[in-house]
C-alpha cells in the first residue's frame, strides 16, 4: 500500500509500501479505541453494556480478519476487482438466507 514517495516529478520516485497490513490495521483499531475511550470519558457515558462480551468480541474478530484479508488481497488484484468482489458477496447471503431462513427474494432482489 503506497503512504508516499518522493519528488512526484523524478522518475526514481517511487512510492514506499507497508509490507504488512495487520499492523495497519492493528494501529487503525488502537486509534480507534483511543478516540472512543476518550470521547465517551468526555461525555461522562458509561462503559457498562447489557450485552455480554463475547457477542461483541465475536462480531469484532471478524471484522478484523474481513479488514485484514482485504488489505491482503489489494496486493494481488486492482481496488477495482475488490470492489466489485464485495458488492457481489450479496448473493451468496440471499442464498443462503433462502436455503436457511426461507426467506423468499424477488428477481429484482437479486
Amino acid at each position: 500500500m503506497p503512504y508516499g514517495g518522493g519528488d512526484p516529478h523524478a522518475p526514481e520516485a517511487a512510492a514506499e509500501m507497508f509490507t504488512c497490513s495487520i499492523f495497519l490495521v492493528l494501529m487503525n483499531r488502537l486509534v480507534t479505541v483511543f478516540v472512543s475511550a476518550l470521547g465517551m470519558l468526555l461525555t461522562a457515558d458509561s462503559f457498562d453494556t447489557a450485552t455480554p462480551t463475547h457477542l461483541y468480541a465475536t462480531v469484532a474478530f471478524s471484522n478484523l480478519v474481513t479488514t485484514v484479508s482485504q488489505y491482503e488481497v489489494l496486493k494481488y488484484l486492482s481496488f477495482a476487482v475488490t470492489t466489485l468482489a464485495k458488492c457481489a458477496k450479496i448473493i451468496p447471503v440471499m442464498m443462503w438466507g433462502h436455503v436457511i431462513l426461507h426467506t423468499r427474494y424477488t428477481v429484482v432482489d437479486f
